[in-house]
């Protein structure tokens, strides 16, 4: 699993989608037992790293996988926090108030779109469709660039996501930073020499990661089908995702 040189193995997952199926609701999501343990047992293996890079809120990922030993990247890695330190994008800080008078416009202009779910994370927003009648969706995006167009010009953008519209700070970061810059933190200077990755996620923010990691290790895409992706691999669900960390933690465990 590690190249020439290197000692320690990252294991980086997105989390909705590929640790958790998806579910209609956000407050529904729930990480399966034998996945958790899964995560617990990698993160106490010597020499192992394992991060979730999420589109969540970091409060919001770190209690619904509830492990206090390992890596976390929130709100699609502007906030960042490992075992006693946490980071923030200070631009995505900045534009807080921005993300929270949007949020409270669209609630109001599309509160009478059924279905419709409009989350504040702090330092982002969701706006969720999922729910949202078929007939609807394109006077919701309609709204939400509307709504974005009241904002002071380069600072709120959206980006689609799989039934969700993503509206963020206009920075320069994404995924793949958000990793690095986790790894960083956690092994310091010159970590890329050190480190193998897998990183694992299924949806189009994590295209990012693929790219900015390709050569550090393994990138893989959930996809039920194949699909145009920058990932080296693809599983089909869930369940292979679990079946590979069962391997990975076999790998890392085994005394031979």
């Amino acid at each position: 699993m590690a190249g020439a040189g290197r000692d320690h193995l990252a294991v980086l997952l997105d989390f909705d989608g590929t640790l958790a199926e998806i579910a209609d609701r956000p407050d529904d999501v729930r990480l399966d037992p034998r996945l958790r343990a899964l995560l617990e047992r990698l993160g106490h293996t010597p020499r192992v790293l394992v991060g979730i890079i999420s589109g969540r809120a970091l409060d919001d990922i770190r209690r619904h996988v509830g492990l206090e030993h390992i890596l976390y990247a929130g709100n699609h890695g502007l906030e960042l926090a490992g075992p006693g330190w946490t980071l923030a994008h200070d631009a995505a800080v900045e534009a807080r108030g921005l993300v929270a008078a949007c949020c409270d416009r669209l609630s109001l202009r599309l509160r009478d779109v059924r279905g419709v779910l409009v989350e504040n994370k702090g330092l982002s927003a969701s706006v969720h469709f999922r729910l949202v009648p078929r007939k609807s969706v394109t006077t919701l995006r309609r709204i939400v660039l509307e709504e974005l167009e009241r904002v002071p010009p380069g600072r709120l953008v959206a980006r689609e996501g799989k039934m969700v519209l993503e509206i963020l700070p206009a920075v320069d970061w994404d995924k793949g930073r958000a990793a690095r810059r986790l790894l960083e933190h956690a092994l310091g200077d010159g970590w890329e020499a050190r480190c193998s990755v897998v990183y694992v996620g299924d949806d189009s923010t994590d295209e990012d990661a693929f790219v900015a990691l390709a050569e550090n290790g393994i990138t893989i895409r959930v996809a039920p089908y194949p699909q145009p992706t920058a990932a080296r691999y693809q599983v089909r669900n869930v369940e292979e995702v679990g079946r590979l960390l069962e391997a990975i933690a076999g790998w890392m465990t085994d005394p031979t």
